[in-house]
């Protein structure tokens, strides 16, 4: 019976792990840590998949009165299936290896601002407060137990990260367009959804 116990304990664990990892992320990383001492204040915003995927960060970063926008992510991008030994060569030949640090290197650039948000992206950011919003540890994930109970298993997670020089604080929202449409009114996942439309209006248009 002891035995029997353990294997359902053991179950249960992978089973509650399973639903709360939501796939990868990397995490803070030196990416990280380098833009905490060399700007004021930067956001930076990962899609946390349950693919293993290579890394990709969005930046929105302020160093006095100066806004730039940063892309961390691996070129070139082939929407296209191929063979693994073929991608992997392709990821090999520019530099790419899945244990390499993320940190400034070929892969981060800056990149230009759409005219229609020159001079305002800062501002739209400090519009949604960014570090009053409550994120999934807060407000829980998911539909609460009396609402709506459709679920979504691989929907994926869209993490923010805060950073300052003083810390680095990371808001984390699972699934939070398809559960904004089952369950609405959540403020803080209604926040990082027009925190995402506005990163994507900035960085979708680059390859």
């Amino acid at each position: 019976m002891k035995i029997l116990n353990y294997y359902i304990f053991a179950l249960a664990l992978a089973l509650f792990s399973f639903h709360d990892t939501h796939g990868q992320s990397y995490g803070i990383t030196d990416l990280h840590k380098f833009m905490q001492l060399n700007a004021d204040t930067t956001f930076i915003l990962e899609y946390q998949s349950g693919w293993l995927l290579p890394p990709q960060y969005w930046l929105v970063s302020k160093k006095g009165d100066t806004t730039t926008a940063y892309i961390y992510d691996l070129p070139p991008k082939y929407n296209v299936l191929m063979p693994k030994s073929i991608r992997s060569a392709i990821y090999r030949s520019n530099g790419f290896n899945p244990s390499r640090k993320i940190e400034i290197n070929q892969f981060f650039r800056p990149v230009p601002t759409p005219a229609k948000y020159k001079g305002k992206i800062w501002d739209i950011l400090m519009k949604e407060e960014p570090w009053q919003i409550p994120d999934d540890k807060v407000d829980g994930t998911r539909c609460p137990p009396n609402k709506n109970r459709v679920e979504i298993e691989d929907g994926g997670s869209v993490n923010l990260y805060l950073i300052t020089a003083k810390e680095i604080k990371t808001l984390s929202f699972y699934a939070p367009h398809f559960y904004e449409e089952k369950c609405p009114g959540r403020k803080g996942r209604q926040s990082i959804i027009r925190i995402d439309k506005l990163f994507r209006d900035l960085f979708e248009r680059f390859p």
